[in-house]
């Protein structure tokens, strides 16, 4: 979803940098400038919505902050998977640790 809203913004975008004649005469043409300043003039709106309604960013840093700790814990699977699978290359489970030497002077004589 996140990638076709954000394919969508940028083709917006685009579009409206590349001049194509329309044809008809009725239809307002929008420069470039008039549209970066209307984007600059969206993004301060946005900015001040915090000011204007304090439930909606406290609800979006909550979410932000959920989202957040799902994906460190998706993470934390994900290496510990991976780490497994490279510890297991014939299907076997690896010993955490490895056996310890034994030193020459501690081996039994015999």
């Amino acid at each position: 979803m996140g990638f076709l809203l954000r394919c969508c913004f940028w083709i917006g975008l685009a579009l409206l940098f590349i001049p194509i004649g329309t044809g008809d005469g009725e239809s307002p043409s929008v420069n470039p400038i008039q549209t970066l300043m209307a984007a600059r003039d969206a993004i301060a709106d946005i900015a001040s919505i915090c000011e204007r309604q304090p439930m909606v960013c406290e609800t979006a840093t909550a979410a932000f902050q959920t989202v957040l700790t799902r994906a460190s814990e998706g993470m934390r699977l994900a290496q510990q998977m991976i780490d497994n699978s490279a510890a297991e290359p014939d299907g076997e489970p690896a010993d955490a640790t490895p056996p310890a030497a034994i030193p020459v002077e501690a081996r039994p004589k015999g």
